[in-house]
């Protein structure tokens, strides 16, 4: 009853930080009351922040070594130290994989080594001291990406404004599950949120989220195309700060032959998706195209644990290039900052795997549309100043 209770509570709380991020970056009033309401919206996203703080982030730091995912990052990064495979086959892979009854093995690793190369020196820490450590970083990433939506929202990321975006951000599906189970990708939204916010990170941003998981590729070949020589050198120092990093911990041989190992193993099991269908909890592939295959097994297709047949493999392939390929199409005319959010929700949306926590992403295009909504209606800044400034 208490943790329904404190669900309900943060429920609630969320809908209004919501709506008193959108009141706080859309308002409009006049001189006299233009400072008094929006501050009065953002103390209401600070404290659902602080709300947050006492009922999860603080549990979360005593049981911070009990974390789903923070405990298979440890597994496989202590695997790797210790010259274990980090990637083999997996022929009986399937969908059935994350349903009740057929759990993901704690010592498969889905993304490229660049990782486990990040993470090696925190592995090498006592469990609960990395975890901790790891959770420092999760929580720095969230509030970093909180600052580029402000930035993309108002033209600049000042603390009021920051403060506004957690609130929105926290209350998004999938934010607060990403930081319950120490998963990556609040780290993924900030490197996403400051290729977007920041011209001269944009190369960077995109490529280092591509090395965890793959659809920040999209944004990064289009930016590529779009703004040439810049994008194409920060990407290749990022990249190649990867590539450093991984040969420093592990060899150049050792580390090639993961990355192989990697393309031959790992890229068709991400690309079969998951049933995975958790609600309460969220573990919940939201996949749209996933759930094609799902309204196909609801009509009358008997699947049988293992891996998807090939007319299912084929649409899924077809569903996760074509959706960004039509996005990008559609979206020519929009300025670009516009067009690199929308092709990565685009990619992350119809990828056969897309869970919950990969919904923040969402919020980028949105402070995007509210920057030109605001510039549009009038020049003034609704906390004060000059007008906020392109990101483009």
């Amino acid at each position: 009853m208490h943790e329904d209770l404190n669900e309900l509570t943060r429920y609630l709380l969320g809908v209004a930080a919501v709506a008193a991020g959108a009141a706080a970056v859309l308002h409009r009033a006049d001189a006299r009351r233009g400072r008094l309401l929006p501050a009065g919206l953002v103390a209401l996203s600070a404290l659902y922040l602080g709300y947050l703080a006492v009922e999860m982030a603080a549990p979360l730091w005593e049981r911070a070594a009990r974390r789903d995912d923070a405990v298979r990052y440890y597994v496989i990064t202590t695997r790797a130290l210790k010259d274990l495979p980090l990637y083999w086959p997996w022929p009986d892979y399937g969908p059935q994989i994350g349903t009740p009854g057929y759990p993901y093995p704690l010592d498969r690793y889905p993304y490229p080594p660049f990782f486990v190369a990040f993470l090696a020196p925190l592995a090498k820490l006592p469990l609960v001291s990395y975890a901790r450590a790891w959770y420092v970083v999760l929580y720095l990433a969230f509030f970093a990406y909180a600052a580029c939506l402000a930035r993309l929202a108002t033209g600049r990321a000042t603390l009021p404004r920051t403060l506004a975006a957690a609130g929105v951000l926290a209350a998004v599906p999938g934010a607060q599950l990403a930081l319950m189970v120490a998963n990556v990708e609040p780290v993924l939204w900030a490197l996403f949120g400051a290729a977007l916010a920041f011209p001269a990170l944009r190369g960077a941003g995109f490529a280092a989220s591509a090395m965890v998981k793959l659809y920040g590729g999209w944004a990064l070949l289009l930016a590529a195309w779009h703004e040439g020589r810049p994008v194409v050198r920060s990407a290749a120092l990022a990249v190649g700060a990867g590539f450093a990093a991984g040969f420093l911990v592990f060899g150049p041989v050792k580390f090639l032959g993961w990355f192989l190992d990697w393309v031959r193993y790992m890229v068709p099991v991400v690309g079969q998706g998951t049933f995975a269908f958790d609600p309460q909890f969220g573990g919940t592939n939201v996949s749209l195209s996933f759930s094609g295959l799902r309204v196909v097994r609801a009509l009358g297709w008997e699947y049988r644990p293992g891996p998807l047949p090939q007319w299912a493999r084929l649409y899924l392939t077809v569903m996760a290039l074509g959706a960004p390929l039509l996005t990008a199409w559609l979206a020519r005319r929009t300025e670009p900052v516009m067009r690199y959010a929308l092709v990565t929700v685009a990619a992350v949306l119809f990828a056969p795997l897309c869970w919950a926590t990969y919904l923040p992403l969402l919020l980028a295009p949105l402070a995007v549309v509210l920057h030109r909504y605001r510039t549009a209606a009038s020049g003034e800044d609704p906390y004060g100043g000059a007008a906020p400034q392109q990101t483009s």
